[in-house]
């Protein structure tokens, strides 16, 4: 059972309505600016990537830049693109994993200094450094943060090591966040109640699980808003299109589209596949004109992933996308079939 708590963070820049808590604003100053600019630039292609780190260069500074914004201005917004440029610590090296701490200690003092917006953005950052993070979460619990809670249900500071469903304290700490009005942690109590050996019942957890679900429903949290039963989908939409814009990924995926608007849907998946590498294969099923595929598996080729690479080799052998480049797709054969690369994805694309 996997009980992760967000895979991914990152945005679609676009307008929207919705509750105020969805989307904190930033202030205007010199480091927000910088950082503004140099966004810019991470999406445009290279194509000697991902053998060429030029990519990855764009997106660590500018996650560097907004960090600064995010500690010296308190700015949460820059702390949000921070945890949305930075990667998981799972598959990236220590300068994102220091970069996503740097951010949530951030916003965790934001965040039991009552800013709504703070405490949003800690839960979604601390969602991505936890299971490296190097400080102890059980701190922050014990000030009464939710979240905090959470990850040191998922993550034994002091044995460095991750928490399994047979350690008595995952579904005390769950219940603890589920008590402070985290509805994610009440339904992965629920679950995790129910899986063991000899299931047990926690009076009152599936009411707590909506009580929490409508609160931060109303506060803008459209992931909550998909747990209310029943669904609100206009309120629901309108707290994910807010979301979205302040940078959460999972939001711009919750969106309850109107039927046939498949612009919206591009629109969404496209930011966050060109600027992270993230849904692109996803991006590439949903859109119908052949660049526009390549594209997309190029954005999630360029950042690292190997299954798009593969696929972009057979639409290039095939002739279903033309090369951007001459030779690209020998380029892609060499750099899956590296050194140290991968062996199963490197076996899918030999002659």
């Amino acid at each position: 059972m996997s009980i992760t708590r967000w895979s991914h963070l990152l945005i679609w820049l676009v307008g929207g309505c919705g509750p105020k808590a969805s989307g904190p604003a930033h202030s205007s100053h010199p480091l927000r600016e910088q950082a503004d600019a140099q966004l810019k630039l991470v999406a445009n292609f290279d194509f000697g990537a991902p053998l060429s780190p030029i990519r990855d260069e764009r997106r660590a500074k500018a996650a560097d830049l907004f960090l600064q914004s995010c500690a010296s201005e308190r700015d949460v917004s820059s702390c949000v693109w921070t945890a949305s440029l930075s990667r998981p610590a799972s598959s990236a090296g220590h300068g994102d994993v220091t970069r996503l701490q740097a951010a949530t200690d951030v916003l965790a003092a934001q965040c039991l200094a009552k800013d709504e917006a703070a405490c949003r953005a800690f839960d979604g950052a601390l969602g991505q450094a936890h299971a490296d993070y190097s400080a102890d979460p059980s701190k922050l619990c014990a000030q009464g943060l939710a979240a905090a809670c959470y990850a040191s249900s998922q993550w034994d500071a002091s044995g460095k090591q991750r928490r399994n469903l047979l350690d008595p304290e995952m579904l005390t700490l769950l219940t603890k966040a589920c008590d402070l009005g985290d509805p994610h942690a009440c339904n992965v109590a629920i679950d995790v109640a129910s899986g063991k050996s000899e299931p047990v019942e926690i009076p009152g957890l599936r009411d707590k699980l909506q009580k929490a679900a409508t609160a931060r429903c109303k506060l803008g949290y459209s992931i909550s808003c998909h747990a209310v039963t029943p669904i609100d989908r206009p309120r629901t939409s309108d707290a994910a299109t807010q979301g979205c814009s302040a940078g959460y990924l999972q939001e711009c995926d919750s969106i309850i589209y109107p039927d046939g608007n498949d612009d919206l849907v591009e629109q969404r998946k496209g930011r966050a596949c060109s600027l992270a590498g993230l849904g692109c294969a996803d991006l590439a099923a949903v859109v119908t004109d052949p660049l526009k595929k390549r594209d997309a598996l190029e954005h999630g080729c360029q950042f690292g992933t190997a299954e798009d690479c593969v696929s972009l080799v057979k639409g290039y052998r095939t002739n279903a996308f033309a090369e951007p480049v001459p030779r690209r797709a020998n380029s892609l054969v060499d750099y899956l079939c590296r050194p140290g690369g991968n062996a199963d994805r490197c076996a899918d694309v030999k002659p």
